[in-house]
């Protein structure tokens, strides 16, 4: 599949107006350069177990466990990314975090 997982947060500005962070998205998965089976596996667990073929997952905890699952069950985040993912959730709790699939051609296209 032509897409990335995407994880990303909403931004915050605080009710004083001062902007914390103006919205950021990041690549976690090409779904390109999975192997087959593996790629099977993460597109189910993508569709059955976060429903992102239908919409973003919005869920603080559920973004975490999914990711979890995706480096620990399938072994489709490099695990030198995990500290970074890992602080980059406990920065943006504020935002709102999310993840979303995106096609390449649309976000390569957005940069």
């Amino acid at each position: 599949m032509k897409a990335y997982l995407v994880l990303g947060c909403n931004g915050f500005l605080d009710q004083n107006g001062m902007t914390h962070c103006h919205s950021v998205a990041n690549t976690i998965i090409d779904l390109e350069k999975l192997e087959e089976t593996q790629s099977k596996k993460v597109l189910k667990f993508l569709e059955n177990g976060c429903s992102l073929f239908e919409r973003p997952c919005l869920e603080y905890n559920m973004v975490g466990n999914a990711i979890n699952m995706l480096h620990r069950n399938f072994s489709a985040i490099d695990e030198k990314i995990i500290p970074s993912i890992q602080n980059f959730l406990k920065m943006h709790r504020t935002c709102g975090v999310y993840l979303i699939l995106v096609l390449k051609e649309d976000y390569d296209a957005r940069r």
